[in-house]
Parts: structure tokens; sequence; C-alpha cells
């Protein structure tokens, strides 16, 4: 089915002018093509990225602003343990409710399992500080315990537990936006890839046409005026051939009948010329 095409195709006769159409046509096509996969490619990957890119940001924001409540929660007790009788602080009030909706904001933005499994692990060492925070009061009115050392020895390594989840999940955070910036910068060469394949192509398609149009068109021309200057300056027969099926192999053919009929014409003359004057002797003789 497909060689009946192709015969069908390479029987037809195209003109110059088509050839050059569809030559230039078919370089326009691959550069429309490309530009047209490369916008798409790159407006996929930078929607995709970008989302990741601010989500990561968002979380840490947001990790950022729970170490900032905790921070704030630990230097509210020590500065209340700290006063003396004459400044009295109120004591430090901590919301859980606050904390489980600021959590959940911040596991709604996480995008990968670690950061989430480590986002759980600073929940949790979150409520393990905050439940043993609680216990303020009853420590202050025990006058068993001395409510300096429970902070240092208890409520302190609580929160330094907290901070070091804490760091742990600011880091991973901070390592998927480095991933995900990496995407972006390889994303964005990915997309550029078609737009430097249809360059390539595209000098490539000139160069064959360059050469199509040399061999073809620019040599058959240059051939014809060197055979036509042969023919008139030193009378030698025009026989000029090449292959073709366009205009300018029918004004080659055309010349050569020109050519080949002035000849002959040339040669009836000179004839005409010789028998006439042989006449005029045969005349002068008689």
């Amino acid at each position: 089915m497909l060689k009946k095409i192709w015969i069908k195709i390479s029987t037809v006769n195209l003109s110059i002018r088509v050839k050059l159409i569809l030559s230039f046509c078919a370089i326009i096509i691959v550069l429309l093509l490309s530009t047209g996969i490369a916008v798409v490619e790159y407006s996929s990957m930078s929607n995709y990225v970008s989302g990741l890119i601010s989500g990561n940001i968002n979380s840490m924001n947001m990790a950022k602003k729970l170490n900032e409540q905790g921070i704030k929660h630990n230097v509210d007790i020590l500065l209340y343990l700290s006063q003396d009788s004459n400044n009295k602080l109120n004591k430090p009030k901590f919301s859980q409710d606050n904390l489980h909706s600021n959590f959940s904001t911040l596991k709604n933005k996480l995008l990968t399992k670690n950061t989430r499994f480590l986002a759980d692990s600073v929940f949790f060492s979150y409520i393990d500080y905050l439940a043993e925070a609680t216990n303020l009061e009853s420590k202050q009115k025990d006058t068993t315990v001395d409510v300096k050392t429970w902070y240092f020895n208890t409520l302190q390594p609580k929160f330094n537990k907290l901070e070091d989840d804490m760091t742990k999940l600011s880091s991973a955070i901070y390592n998927d936006l480095q991933k995900n910036s990496f995407r972006f910068d390889r994303g964005f060469y990915r997309s550029i890839i078609p737009g430097i394949v249809a360059i390539g192509v595209s000098i490539l398609l000139i160069i064959l046409l360059l050469f199509f149009i040399l061999s073809y068109y620019v040599n058959p021309l240059s051939n014809m005026l060197k055979g036509l200057y042969n023919f008139r300056a030193f009378d030698k027969k025009y026989s000029v051939k090449f292959e073709g099926d366009d205009e300018l192999e029918e004004i080659n053919r055309r010349i050569t009948e020109l050519s080949n009929e002035n000849t002959q014409m040339s040669k009836l003359i000179r004839t005409l010329k010789a028998k006439i004057k042989k006449a005029n002797e045969l005349q002068d003789n008689s």
C-alpha cells in the first residue's frame, strides 16, 4: 500500500515553485512543532515544580512558626520561674487546640513520607513537652519538689528533644526544597531540548535544501549558460543534459531544440550561399 502511494507521489511532476515552497514549509513545520512541544513541556514542568517549591516554602514557614511557639513557651516558663516576689508574672498558658490546628496545616503542606513522619515525631514531642509543662502549677504547690530542678532535669530535656525533632524536620523540608529546585533546573533544560533539536534539524534541512538548490537548479543553470556561450562564441553544439522533470528541464529541452534548429538553419544558409556563389561564377564564366 505504502509502496503504491510512494510510486504515485514519485511520478508527480512538481514545479520549481512547489518544490521550494514544500521545502521551506517542512522547515517551518519542524520549528513550529518543536516550539510548541518546548512551550508545553516547560509550562507543565514549571507549574508542577513551582507547586512543589511553594509547598516546601509554606512548610518551612509553618515549621518555623511552631518552633518559635515552642521557644516562647519555654522562655515564658523560665521567666516565670526566675521572677522575684516583687514582680509577679502571669502563669504561662498552653493551648493544645492551637497546636493541633497548626500541625494539621503543616501536614497538609508536606509532600513526602519522610517529612510527614518527622512531623509526627515533632507533634508527639510537642505533646509530651506540653503535657509536662502543664504540671507547672502542681509542681509549685508540691513542697517536696524543687521547681527549678524539675525544669532543668525534666522539662528542659523534653524541650531539647522537641528542638532536635524540629531541626530534623526543617532540614528534611530544606532538602526537599533543594531537590525540587534541582528538578526545576533539570526540567528547564529538558524543556529546551526540543528547541535545540529543532534548531539542529532546521540547520540540517537548510543544508540539504541548499545542496538540493545547488544540485538541481544552480549547477544546471550554470551549465546551460556555459553551453549557450560555447554555442554562440565558438559555434559548438549545445549538448547540456541533466535529470529533471520541472520547468528547468523543459527550458533546457527547448534551448536544445532551438540550437539544433539554428545549426540546421545555418547549414542551410551556408549551402544556399554556396549554390548562389557557384551559380554566379558559372554565369560570369558564360
